[in-house]
């Protein structure tokens, strides 16, 4: 309503009274306003939600030295805070100090510090260090397995899956499907799928659909659908009404509006408006990525 110092009064007030969601509230509403002087006031008393709104307000100004700074004090207490320091030091082209905010997180043993570790060794160039390290690491570490999956060299591929990890099967089959050997492929996943596993059912319908079958995709998710069986086919609807949205197959979309399918009823409405689905990207042999915060050493 225009009237931001009201808000930035009320808030004060309740931040007055002390507890880390007030502070939290006024902190996010100062970085909403630009007022960066007075969420450095609140930084420099010591008010940490502030800290992190000042630095992300200089970020997004390009000052991410003084970003940098004002994070690196937290990296150890704070969720997320060694997450952001280390994107900030890789958008600045410092990998070394980025691997070595890093280093205690993995001594440590923490999933996430060592996946994020080979994201910056891959973006530093040095993908045969992330691979290694990475190999080591997903070996005693199951929560490490999908990146590892991503990462690790097609050739290796055929044995990892054969192993069970369903994240190299689904890289696998993809890229058996894309080299023409799409039979191959489903042959892999469609026993799976049969039997109940989730990820390879969803996983089945996208081969279909991306190789041609859309027809035999959609079929197979109507058929999942009319089972009665919904707790092992929950995610069939979705995927079915996307797929209709993607395709631009408005009557059969409409269909599923008068059946009551959820979801299809704002699906039609955007397909109707003119909206078309964007490109799906598929996982590529690294995914780069800033992962979630992983806490204190």
């Amino acid at each position: 309503m225009g009237r931001a110092d009201e808000a930035v009064r009320i808030a004060r007030r309740w931040a007055a009274g002390g507890g880390r969601a007030a502070d939290g509230h006024l902190a996010d509403l100062l970085a909403e306003l630009g007022d960066e002087e007075a969420l450095r006031a609140r930084a420099a008393a010591g008010q940490v939600n502030s800290t992190g709104r000042l630095a992300e307000l200089l970020a997004r100004r390009g000052r991410r030295d003084e970003a940098i700074a004002l994070y690196l004090p937290y990296v150890r207490t704070e969720r997320g805070a060694a997450d952001r320091v280390v994107e900030l030091l890789v958008e600045e082209g410092r990998f070394e100090e980025a691997l070595a905010v890093l280093r205690p997180f993995v001594a440590a043993g923490h999933s996430k510090a060592h996946a994020m570790l080979a994201d910056v060794l891959v973006a530093h160039g040095r993908e045969a260090e992330a691979v290694r390290h990475l190999r080591a690491a997903a070996a005693r570490d199951s929560n490490l397995h999908e990146q590892w999956a991503q990462l690790c060299p097609s050739e290796e591929l055929p044995a990892l899956a054969a192993t069970g990890m369903w994240p190299a099967i689904a890289r696998w089959t993809r890229l058996l499907a894309g080299q023409g050997h799409v039979d191959r492929a489903l042959g892999i996943v469609g026993p799976m799928a049969d039997g109940g596993h989730v990820p390879a059912a969803r996983h089945l319908t996208e081969l279909l659909a991306d190789h041609g079958r859309l027809r035999e995709a959609l079929d197979l998710l109507r058929n999942r659908m009319a089972s009665g069986v919904l707790l092992r086919a929950w995610w069939a609807p979705e995927q079915l009404t996307r797929l209709l949205f993607a395709h631009g197959l408005a009557d059969e979309l409409r269909a599923e509006v008068d059946a009551g399918t959820a979801g299809a009823a704002e699906l039609l409405g955007r397909l109707t408006a003119g909206e078309t689905a964007p490109a799906v990207s598929r996982p590529q042999r690294y995914r780069g990525r800033i992962l979630p915060e992983y806490g204190c050493c």
